[in-house]
């Protein structure tokens, strides 16, 4: 097997292994607003002042559904 062919082989593992994670689906600042019955400009600054569990990609922040249910349980408890 040639070199070619070896990291051709391993980068199709890599794919496929990649492919069957179980991705967790991001929120937009409205979904979140929304689930939690806030405004979006109280989500974008409880995200900025690091209140919420939240990833900023470029100019936008997204959530994760899991992490915000998990903040949500911190009041319950």
């Amino acid at each position: 097997m040639s070199t070619k062919e070896r990291d051709q082989k391993n980068n199709e593992k890599s794919d496929m292994s990649i492919a069957s994670r179980k991705l967790t689906p991001l929120m937009t600042v409205d979904e979140v607003a929304h689930y939690l019955t806030l405004e979006p400009d109280t989500v974008r600054a409880m995200a900025r002042n690091g209140d919420l569990p939240a990833i900023k990609l470029r100019r936008v922040w997204r959530f994760k559904l899991d992490e915000i249910n998990m903040w949500i349980q911190q009041f319950h408890n």
